[in-house]
């Protein structure tokens, strides 16, 4: 007999543990319950499960895009077989639930609803271990129950779901015929609930019912997900809870619209002082992060108060309200001063913020993102119409350093600004002041934008320290720079400007500029940048006038950088072009630069104006220029590249000897542009 050379299979495997023993691996760490081929086979089966759940989400997509989003569980069920996951037959229905059914693949089973696919387990796994286990795990306001039961020897017939204080809430969907079953609940937590809830089930057989541990959950202290948390979140903070130091986060889009409405009555703004107490001041002074969500249907019609109105009526000095956009409308019909979309009055900071909320202050002041800012309102958009009797403003009425409601802030208090703001919506006042970004301002403006029309009807006041027309602000006392406007502003009284109407004294306007937009008054004072101007300085700016653009002025005084000079102003570095700078009632009074000055202490320095426009470069009025040093161009030297030492962009940088000006055929119509706020 030939002698057998072959290895023997017992030889193999011995020869394989010598090798895994020799490599200093334990034969536990590959075989055991826990070892490395119990978890690769634990890692594809998980990686199976994954697959099948996401075929099924794929086909319920596809059902949704055609029957854009009004689909049924049966909808779901044809297109799941359409799709050939899994045979006809193998999705059945589950005892007492019409709104469910069962799904097997592979033996693996799912439950399927309308909007929901979830693993329960597996036909041919038999339990070994007698369980009822439930792990509670909880996120964004979500408590995701997962059950673990297990009978063996009988088939489960029913898991029921308990919470401690209110007994049995729900018998959960299985389905029949099995003793292992895996499943998830997921259960919405309401905001600040009064107390911590406790759940537990019950597995129940053939002969044995098995209980769980009990679970004890934490109360939703930060998540707010529904119009409900969001109105227990008001009634808290107008209770005297300011949520210092904490995080309150948005995590879905709220409709309001039962909450608040004509019929139920008005929004009750989160945090308000009545009758101006402030130390009696109720306020929200944590973070409110909409992580990009929505509030829709606000509804606040006030009749009989005087409070700070709004989504948040107060936000206090430590307060934070940021990522959110609210849709809704908005009335005030007493003699209420701040008055807003999002929030009435802010002493703290608005950032990211879009406010769709139609805005009427039937007696005062009103603004989009807040009414009254005596804080910092970042990076924010309005969107819609905002209309106050004396002063309106898309960001805020007004922003100005008023007395802060608290006394725990720091020595150093913030002062009030507005940065990277934009308007698109109509700002309407019926009185005397309003502006795309502010109305009255006596604070920080810097890199804003107005596309909208701003109006003020001439009705009330029109004193020289209370009106103004602007696309930035209607009046200013405080420097705005590196802002823009291309809407229309009209003032159906005097001093309209694109960027502000009416500028007090020692004012700065600083790399701003006016492109088409239509500015006019129904008296005095129209200007491309500033309508009125007591004294300062307007630098590094400019006006385009062109095609179907105008500045005009009803009585008299329209001028392409500033209308009127009252005291003394420096205009440098500017260029104005556009032939469109109309004071109807005279031939005079009107300026490619200036229309008029009252003064003998005006400068302009450095302007390049559009030849041949039949404009002087200033209205005298008898008076004399300290100096002029503006020069005519072609409009083509307008074009002219920034290297080329004709073109109008070098000479402006060549006059500061620094590069604050470009020239690009793609941009601003291939005239010269800010570089700072080439995106404006």
């Amino acid at each position: 007999m030939k002698k057998n050379e072959g290895i023997t299979l017992v030889a193999l495997v011995v020869t394989i543990v010598i090798l895994i023993i020799l490599a200093g691996i334990s034969i536990r760490l590959v075989l055991g319950e826990n070892g490395i081929v119990t978890k690769s086979k634990e890692s594809k089966k998980q990686m199976k499960i994954a697959e099948y759940i996401d075929k099924v989400e794929l086909s319920r997509g596809e059902i949704a895009i055609e029957n854009l989003g009004n689909i049924t569980l049966e909808d779901v069920v044809k297109q799941i077989y359409k799709d050939k996951i899994v045979p006809k037959g193998n999705i059945t229905k589950l005892e007492d639930n019409k709104s469910a059914k069962m799904l097997t693949k592979e033996g693996y089973i799912f439950i399927i609803t309308q909007d929901t696919v979830e693993y329960i387990g597996n036909s041919n796994d038999e339990a070994t271990v007698k369980e009822a286990k439930m792990i509670a795990n909880t996120t964004d306001g979500i408590v995701t129950l997962t059950i673990k039961a297990g009978m063996p020897g009988e088939i489960i017939q029913k898991i029921e779901l308990y919470e401690e204080d209110k007994g049995k809430i729900e018998n959960l969907v299985i389905p029949t015929g099995m003793s292992k079953i895996q499943k998830e609940k997921a259960i919405e937590l309401p905001f600040y609930e009064e107390i911590d809830r406790v759940y537990y089930i019950k597995v129940i057989g053939n002969a044995t019912t098995l209980e769980s541990e009990k679970v004890k959950i934490e109360k939703n202290t930060n998540t707010i997900r529904t119009a409900n948390d969001l109105k227990r979140f008001a009634t808290l903070v107008n209770n005297g809870e300011k949520f210092k130091g904490q995080t309150i986060n948005q995590v879905e889009n709220i409709n309001l619209s039962e909450i608040c409405n004509s019929n139920v009555g008005s929004w009750e703004p989160i945090g308000y002082i009545v009758g101006g107490n402030l130390e009696e001041a109720n306020y929200f002074d944590g973070k409110y992060n909409g992580n990009g969500r929505q509030i829709n249907n606000l509804y606040i019609n006030e009749k009989n108060r005087e409070i700070q109105i709004g989504l948040f009526g107060i936000l206090g000095y430590n307060g934070i309200i940021e990522n959110l956009t609210v849709q809704g409308e908005v009335t005030s019909q007493e003699e209420n001063k701040a008055v807003a979309g999002i929030v009435g009055r802010n002493d703290g900071i608005i950032e990211n913020c879009v406010n769709m909320v139609e805005v009427n202050s039937i007696k005062n002041t009103a603004g989009g993102i807040t009414g009254l800012n005596n804080g910092s309102v970042k990076k924010c958009i309005n969107k819609s119409n905002i209309y106050g009797k004396y002063c309106a403003g898309g960001i805020a009425s007004s922003n100005q350093k008023v007395e802060v409601i608290q006394n725990d802030i720091p020595n150093t208090i913030r002062s009030p600004e507005i940065i990277e703001c934009t308007n698109e919506g109509n700002i309407t006042a019926d009185g005397y002041i309003a502006g795309g970004i502010v109305g009255k301002n006596t604070e920080k403006i810097e890199n804003c934008k107005n596309t909208g029309t701003v109006k003020t009807q001439g009705q009330l006041d029109t004193s020289t320290t209370g009106s103004g027309t602007g696309g930035i602000a209607g009046e200013t006392t405080a420097n705005i720079v590196n802002c823009s406007n291309r809407g229309w502003i009209k003032a159906d009284w005097s001093w309209a400007g694109g960027i502000t109407g009416h500028a007090g004294e020692n004012v700065k306007i600083d790399k701003c500029y006016n492109e088409n937009g239509m500015i006019e008054t129904l008296n005095y004072s129209a200007g491309g940048i500033v309508g009125r101007i007591e004294s300062g300085t307007i630098e590094n700016s400019y006006n385009i006038s062109l095609g179907e653009s105008y500045i005009k002025a009803g009585v008299g005084n329209a001028g392409g950088i500033a209308a009127t000079c009252k005291i003394n102003l420096l205009v440098k570095n500017c260029y104005s072009i556009g032939n469109n700078i109309q004071s109807e009632e005279s031939s005079s009074y009107k300026g490619s630069i200036v229309g008029v000055i009252q003064n003998n202490e005006t400068s302009i320095e450095n302007c390049y104006y559009e030849k041949g426009t039949s404009l002087e470069i200033v209205f005298l009025d008898g008076y004399t220029l300290k100096k002029n040093t503006a020069i005519e161009k072609e409009l083509s030297e307008f074009k002219l590249n920034a290297r080329n030492e004709n073109s109008v962009t070098y000479a402006l940088n060549n006059y500061i000897n620094s590069e604050i000006w470009g020239q690009e055929a793609s941009i601003n119509g291939g005239y010269p542009y800010l570089l700072e706020n080439k995106e404006r």
